[in-house]
């Protein structure tokens, strides 16, 4: 599960395009399996079949994507704790690969069209933002976004790194974002609607004068990374009904003020547009 935050306020904007090296990224040991996609050009995974919407797993897939999951984890801790003043965010990624590929999982953002294994994310970028040799400085906020492929599944998460000491209104930012994927993460059960993720972050939001990114959801997980339905952070009517062996991730993305942002000339960093 996730927690994102997008700080978007009226300040001089703290990351520029263009304006930071992208060292290459860390080779994968040869031994470590690694994605089908992996061997592709640009890393394009297949189309999944129509029977894969809405999957129910087998015990047997569930305990292949906890596993998954509890190496992404801690390789998302070992990042965490790199994200001090000071350190690049490449070295926010060196660590996250180490704990990864000592695990023999595959750091899935190398081959699927990311020049590095993780996203950093820092204060006005909204996702996908690629670790490079940018300084984090005393009071940013920075998303950090593991997941990895392990034994044919693949695990996610994600959370916000507090570097040094963050102003209120940063980690009031970060505080409510969380409480709203909490809160989301209690409501979903057997038998509860898939839009009630929606519902209860989206109200969250309102209630804190926060506005929800809509251009990027969660979605279902397993033997693929990124499998269908998405998963909404904001009110919807989607009539998927929950139930027990659906496995999908739950990744709210607040900002303040508007919700609208725009893509970098790389291809994947999103910025707000204000």
């Amino acid at each position: 599960f996730f927690a994102r935050a997008a700080r978007q306020r009226v300040f001089t904007p703290t990351v520029f395009e263009g304006a930071t090296k992208i060292e290459p990224p860390q080779p994968v040991p040869g031994h470590i399996p690694r994605p089908s996609w992996a061997a592709r050009p640009g890393g394009h995974p297949e189309r999944l079949p129509d029977s894969l919407f809405a999957e129910v797993k087998s015990p047997e897939a569930i305990e292949k994507v906890r596993r998954a999951n509890q190496v992404a984890a801690r390789a998302l801790q070992a990042a965490l704790a790199a994200a001090q003043p000071g350190a690049t965010t490449h070295d926010v990624d060196r660590a996250a690969f180490d704990v990864t590929v000592a695990a023999g999982a595959y750091p899935t953002g190398i081959g699927l069209g990311l020049p590095k294994g993780i996203c950093t994310s820092v204060n006005e970028v909204v996702v996908h933002g690629i670790p490079d040799s940018r300084v984090l400085q005393d009071g940013d906020i920075c998303n950090i976004d593991v997941s990895v492929y392990l034994d044919g599944h693949y695990g996610d998460n994600s959370a916000m790194a507090l570097v040094g000491t963050v102003d209120e209104e940063g980690k009031r930012l970060c505080e409510v974002t969380r409480r709203s994927m909490e809160a989301a993460i209690s409501a979903v059960g057997p038998g509860v609607p898939l839009s009630k993720v929606g519902e209860v972050i989206h109200g969250i939001a309102d209630a804190e004068g926060y506005a929800v990114i809509r251009e990027f959801c969660g979605h279902f997980i397993g033997r693929e990374l990124h499998m269908s339905p998405i998963v909404k952070h904001y009110r919807n009517d989607d009539d998927v009904i929950l139930r027990p062996g659906m496995t999908f991730t739950i990744e709210p993305i607040l900002c303040e003020g508007s919700n609208h942002c725009y893509q970098w000339a790389d291809g994947w960093t999103i910025v707000t547009l204000d």
